[in-house]
């Protein structure tokens, strides 16, 4: 007799992560950055301490913020990238608040206004002046 679906067990989805970058994470004052020199994993990461300190510890835990989420990472032995592991929102109560940020973009300059046209019925001065100039000639 075949397992139902609901006596099946499921391996949990891996969503693997590009690698982290020092700048894909909002500031917070309890994430710090680790060089991959410090990871032994061949990259940076991120890496959250409950203290708000940079200790490597058994505290220290490597997080990264995914879609606006903080989760924690992990990453197998023999994979190249690391994958999300449990959803982290506590971490995001010691984000810091950016002020909104100043659009310094030059404003529109206001469009002046156009210079009255002239009546075409009416003689320009540019028009008097040709004739001005041709009746000379032939006098």
């Amino acid at each position: 007799m075949l397992a139902s679906s609901s006596q099946a067990t499921s391996t949990p989805e891996v969503i693997l992560v590009s690698l982290p970058r020092i700048a894909d994470a909002p500031p917070n004052t309890h994430v710090f950055w680790l060089e991959p020199s410090e990871t032994h994993r061949g990259y940076g990461c991120h890496t959250f301490h409950p203290s708000g300190r940079r200790v490597l510890d058994k505290a220290a835990v490597p997080v990264i913020f995914h879609q606006g989420t903080w989760y924690t990472l992990r990453h197998k032995a023999g994979n190249s990238f690391p994958h999300l592991g449990a959803e982290r929102p506590d971490i995001s109560l010691f984000d810091v608040q950016q002020p909104p940020q100043i659009d310094e973009t030059d404003p529109e300059p206001a469009e002046l206004p156009e210079p009255p046209s002239e009546d075409p019925g009416t003689d320009s001065e540019d028009d008097r002046n040709l004739e001005d100039d041709f009746l000379l000639q032939a006098i």
